[in-house]
């Protein structure tokens, strides 16, 4: 009996590093029509933006992971938007004044939106915190994301070349 146990508990403590580890999954459907409600009070259309390739992410306030992924987020930005990559960080959180409290204590570049009611986590089927997706210049959902670590910054910057190169390739043609 104790060694069937000492078996198990390797094996479940296999499972539950996996189901803790951040996901991340190839996806192939269109990007939902949204609009953005930005934090500066303009408001952004997803369709504006074809053509350029879109990484949207989703964080609140209370997620500990989103902390870190948040300035990663702003490096890509800066990094890449003259490539042609857009970003937008959603904030999920119900209260505004906890967004903006996050966002003066993390200097940022990259837009920012508010989704206080959730709509927008709704339309693009939005799992958990952080959570991000990655629109190719047709407009398609090709990556998505839930969680963040270091493997989820190397997902996307791999993400984030192949998908640029593609936008380049058909500008060019």
């Amino acid at each position: 009996m104790m060694k069937n146990v000492a078996r198990a508990v390797p094996a479940v403590a296999l499972v539950a590093a996996i189901c803790a580890a951040p996901l991340a999954r190839a996806a192939s459907r269109p990007a939902p029509p949204v609009d953005f409600a930005m934090a500066d009070g303009s408001m952004l259309s997803l369709s504006r933006l074809v053509g350029k390739v879109v990484l949207v992410d989703f964080w609140a306030s209370w997620c500990a992971p989103c902390a870190r992924s948040f300035p990663a987020l702003d490096r890509l930005y800066r990094e890449f938007h003259d490539q042609g990559l857009e970003v937008v960080a959603v904030s999920v959180d119900e209260d505004r004044r906890a967004a903006l409290a996050f966002l003066a204590q993390r200097p940022h570049t990259l837009p920012v939106a508010l989704d206080p009611k959730g709509a927008l986590a709704q339309a693009f089927k939005i799992e958990g915190m952080p959570s991000s997706v990655l629109i190719d210049g047709k407009g398609v959902i090709r990556y998505a994301h839930t969680g963040f670590n270091d493997a989820t910054l190397a997902s996307w910057r791999r993400e984030l070349h192949e998908l640029l190169l593609e936008a380049a390739r058909e500008a060019s043609q």
